[in-house]
């Protein structure tokens, strides 16, 4: 009995292995090209059903399962029935996170093959996510199939079958990497990690799997994408999953293996500091290809007539950007951008020119896609001490459009009487700028008050003789910060009028209401408080981690 037991229980586990292997093959035989998911990315873009950086999780929900709800099956067999596109078997393994910008997905995957095939370095990260680029610089980039996990996947299929059932899609990454590897045509076919500013795939129980799985099979890793290409260290008791089930079933395997998550983190974090060095070195050159290639740019927002032409011919001691009394519109109508002593000046039209709105926000779009470091300056000027609820809606509009956490304002043309009154009561200054935070997420405390200059009143293409010291101080102290071409949305200048007639109410409010003006200020307290422990937080976390690859580089 015992003997037919022993066989039995082979007979099963050989089935169950079979079973597990067919599934693998049919994940790996599933994939998605750089064709397809780009396709199907832009035609969401223009159809509004999601905006640009936008999550991946939220890119499944609001556009791919509403197309393969009805056949409930995953993407690449949707297309294999609606479009007639034949199922390929993945090339190439993407190692991603659902709760990262699905935009840096993609820009991972278009980045590894553009180099894979030796393209052409793009302008700017962008045009990697447009059909258009890859199809005249490297057309061969769009039809290699990858295994990202969000398109190859049953989504369906994970309420049928629970983790560790020899036909759970989601459970077996690792063994898909494996497979991949193995079998791929390409030259290399190394674990491509899809990289984001929070390290976000770093910290995913799925990926360090994956990562995992890739180091003890000496499958090479490769990172790709917008983030960083220095990772820090990892510690997998802290990694979560988009599922509590799938988080300690990972946990339970973890403990299993020796050393249990000593073991796991000491092998995922003795390969990366491996990389470590080399990945310093090339993010170097990134950073230093970036302001190479677009320099560190000083850009002005504001509204028609805020003077911001005028302050960047006195910034560069040179009228080159135009200025002067406009009737009807403002007169700057597209973006200038002019290079001075290593950096770049930009004068942008403003949102509050109702005949050209449309147009001015898409050279603001432009201005903030360019990849490169930025200082960003808001220009506003006050309607007789008092905060124009236009100036504040154009804040609005792009911060919630660009990924902009550091900021200055400049309240322009400030009357002496004005000044002086803010220098005599503080309380009026800080209830004036609070009125032009009013409603804003991203909060800032950089202000500067710069005075009415009259001998410019009636003068075009007007500058100063010698701007104050101290602006010339704030400018060029103010922080900047890297923007990735890929995270910049649309700006929402068709909600302008609705923006300002909420800004006007807001502002209303805040005269009358004592009880709202206090809640509000509060609110911006917290908020402030927030951006700047992450802003010190992401400070902390880059220094310590180029602090030791720099160490490391120094020993032999």
């Amino acid at each position: 009995m015992q003997a037919m037991g022993a066989i039995l229980s082979a007979a099963q586990e050989a089935i169950t292995a079979d079973a597990r292997k067919d599934t693998v093959e049919a994940l790996t035989g599933r994939g998605i090209t750089l064709r397809q998911a780009l396709s199907v990315y832009q035609t969401a873009l223009d159809k509004n059903l999601v905006n640009r950086t936008c999550t991946t999780e939220l890119f499944w929900k609001k556009v791919l399962k509403p197309l393969t709800k009805d056949l409930r099956m995953s993407y690449t067999e949707f297309c294999k029935v609606t479009y007639k596109a034949p199922l390929r078997k993945a090339q190439v393994h993407i190692v991603h996170s659902w709760s990262m910008k699905h935009c840096d997905t993609l820009t991972a995957a278009a980045e590894f093959l553009n180099e894979l095939h030796g393209g052409p370095k793009p302008d700017v990260s962008l045009d990697l996510l447009d059909i258009a680029w890859h199809e005249k610089n490297m057309p061969d980039n769009l039809d290699v199939p990858m295994f990202i996990c969000t398109y190859v996947v049953d989504q369906y299929s994970l309420k049928d079958f629970a983790i560790g059932d020899p036909k759970c899609q989601i459970d077996k990454f690792d063994m898909v990497a494996q497979n991949i590897h193995k079998t791929s045509l390409l030259s290399k076919s190394p674990l491509v990690i899809a990289t984001d500013d929070e390290g976000t795939a770093m910290s995913r129980s799925l990926c360090l799997e994956e990562i995992h799985c890739a180091i003890r099979n000496s499958i090479p890793l490769h990172f790709c994408g917008t983030g960083s290409l220095v990772v820090e260290d990892i510690d997998a008791q802290t990694a979560k999953a988009y599922d509590k089930e799938v988080e300690e079933n990972i946990r339970q395997k973890i403990l299993k293996l020796d050393g249990g998550f000593d073991g796991f983190n000491e092998i995922l974090n003795n390969h990366l500091e491996q990389l470590r060095t080399e990945n310093c070195r090339l993010a170097q050159i990134s950073i230093g290809g970036k302001l190479d290639h677009n320099g560190e740019m000083y850009v002005l927002i504001g509204n028609p007539g805020a003077g911001k032409s005028t302050i960047l011919n006195s910034l560069i001691r040179k009228v080159m950007f135009r200025s002067g009394v406009s009737y009807g519109h403002g007169l700057t109508t597209a973006l200038q951008k002019i290079p001075f002593d290593g950096k770049y000046y930009v004068d942008t039209p403003g949102l509050a020119d109702t005949d050209m709105k449309e147009k001015a926000a898409k050279e603001i779009e432009i201005a903030l896609r360019q990849d490169g470091k930025y200082y960003i300056f808001f220009v506003v000027t006050l309607d007789k001490g008092r905060v124009r609820p236009a100036d504040t809606a154009t804040m609005k509009i792009v911060l919630d459009a660009a990924p902009i956490k550091n900021y200055a304002v400049i309240i322009n043309e400030v009357h002496p009487r004005v000044r002086k009154g803010f220098e005599q009561n503080p309380e009026t200054y800080n209830y004036v700028k609070s009125k032009l935070m009013a409603g804003l997420e991203i909060i800032t405390d950089r202000f500067y008050l710069l005075g009415k200059n009259e001998e410019l009143e009636h003068v075009d293409d007007a500058m100063w003789d010698q701007l104050p010291s101290s602006f010339i101080d704030f400018v060029h102290g103010a922080p900047g910060m890297f923007i990735c071409s890929g995270h910049v949305d649309d700006l929402a200048v068709q909600d302008m009028s609705e923006i300002v007639a909420r800004q006007e109410e807001t502002n209303r409010k805040m005269e009358v209401d004592k009880e709202f003006l206090e809640e509000e200020n509060q609110r911006q307290q917290e908020a402030l408080l927030a951006i700047q422990k992450e802003r010190d937080s992401l400070i902390e976390r880059h220094v310590s981690i180029c602090t030791k690859s720099w160490w490391q580089g120094l020993v032999p």
